[in-house]
């Protein structure tokens, strides 16, 4: 047998020889067909790892021939040279090695941002009338915006977005791709507001996004319903709307259900330490004067946070259109409400609905600070009296660790209502910097 291999070898050793003992070291790192360096510098291309001295070196022309003379051998067995030979197991081999050195990481600190930008269709003179004509038009705004954004780009941040319009979500898309990052938008909004919705920005050269789901909130759990009403009820109630002119009013349950307000979701694995966590964007609807409606909210986006996220640290920031101490704020920082709470739902008879959460969450702030901030939002619409306050919140799982937060200003320190010429937005960027453990 060797008699009749040892020719057929000689023979593929001269043709495959050129791709294992290059003439040159440079040869050897850019070749598509050598097996530790070539294989290896794909993946540190993929997962941004410096690789070890060992790999980066160009072999020796013995160790080149001695596997060229390997290869060569099983080639005349099988009847096929190294370029047919599959590429996937020497790629594997680097991908696990370049993922085990990265794995050992204890914990990621990570930049996480959320922002209510304010619609370009929400800001009319007419409306805020207390705010200079200039510092409302959409295009000087959206000018202010993006130096914001920047400002962020530049620390890597996860961005979280709300009330982006139809008319600025095109334009964002280009913005975040041009600087390397992924953005996922869910616009559901009327005509009048733009069609706004929210958006998550990821820097795709941090993280690797490995799961999204955006979902209509008031769709991820079954809501209790009210029981059928009887046809002398039908009757009365649809004599009174004639009579009074106005509609009966709804449940608590049936406004909750008929909010169009979506939710989104994403799995991020820093590419660097090999750490995991969840992140969900909300913008709570703006019904302060329906508190159950509030609370039936703050649970559905905490608990969508918490099972999308499983065994993952969570993060869940945006606009709550809560204030500390409201029903729903306290919900979500206490991981449930008793039944007794001025803005607990009650449920409809034979029906049942349970406000607990898996965990309670904190806010980044109130750990960092020890209270929330002055306010997030400070905004005056035509004739009505200044509202100022918070909003505005980043809640993390127990084991996030917060690092850091972004100092906000006291209202006495700034010249109000906003936008102004400074605010593009009737609210503040919020960022924190957050400590995320390993699983």
């Amino acid at each position: 047998m060797s008699v009749v291999v040892q020719p057929v070898a000689l023979r593929l050793l001269h043709r495959q020889a050129p791709a294992f003992a290059p003439r040159s070291s440079s040869a050897f790192v850019t070749s598509k067909r050598s097996i530790s360096s070539g294989a290896h510098t794909r993946a540190v291309h993929q997962h941004g790892h410096a690789a070890p001295p060992g790999l980066t070196k160009p072999q020796s022309n013995p160790v080149a021939a001695f596997v060229a003379t390997s290869v060569a051998s099983r080639a005349s067995l099988f009847g096929r040279g190294i370029a047919q030979l599959p590429t996937t197991h020497r790629v594997v081999r680097a991908r696990t090695f370049a993922t085990a050195t990265t794995a050992m990481a204890s914990s990621h600190d990570a930049r996480l941002v959320t922002y209510n930008v304010l619609s370009s269709s929400l800001c009319e003179p007419t409306y805020f009338t207390h705010c200079a004509p200039k510092d409302l038009d959409p295009d000087n705004r959206y000018k202010k915006l993006l130096v914001k954004l920047e400002a962020e780009i530049t620390s890597g941040a996860v961005i979280g977005l709300q009330e982006v319009s139809q008319k600025w979500a095109g334009r964002l898309h280009v913005f975040f791709t041009e600087r390397g990052y992924h953005l996922v938008c869910s616009l559901y909004g009327k005509p009048f507001n733009g069609y706004m919705g929210i958006a998550l920005a990821v820097p795709l050269g941090a993280y690797d996004v490995t799961k999204v789901d955006i979902s209509r909130c008031s769709d991820t759990k079954k809501l209790p319903r009210e029981p059928k009403p009887s046809g002398i009820q039908k009757f009365v109630s649809t004599w009174m709307e004639r009579i009074t002119g106005k509609r009966t009013a709804q449940t608590d349950w049936q406004l909750a259900r008929n909010r169009f307000n979506t939710i989104m979701y994403a799995s991020l694995r820093c590419k660097e330490s090999g750490v995991e966590f969840g992140v969900a964007n909300y913008h709570m609807p703006c019904m302060f004067r329906n508190p159950g409606v509030m609370t039936i909210h703050s649970q559905l986006a905490a608990a969508y946070a918490q099972r999308m996220a499983g065994g993952l640290p969570a993060v869940l920031m945006g606009d709550f259109n809560l204030k500390p101490g409201d029903g729903g704020y306290d919900l979500i920082t206490t991981g449930g409400i008793p039944d007794t709470h001025d803005a607990a739902p009650g449920a409809p008879p034979g029906e049942l609905w349970d406000t607990k959460l898996s965990y309670p969450m904190r806010s980044a702030y109130k750990v960092a600070l020890g209270s929330e901030p002055d306010f997030t939002n400070h905004a005056q619409i035509k004739d009505d009296e200044p509202f100022i306050d918070t909003l505005d919140y980043i809640f993390v799982s127990p084991t996030v660790q917060v690092k850091e937060v972004v100092t906000l200003p006291h209202r006495n320190d700034v010249k109000g209502p906003f936008p102004s010429k400074t605010e593009p937005s009737d609210h503040i960027l919020l960022a924190a910097t957050l400590t995320i453990p390993a699983k």
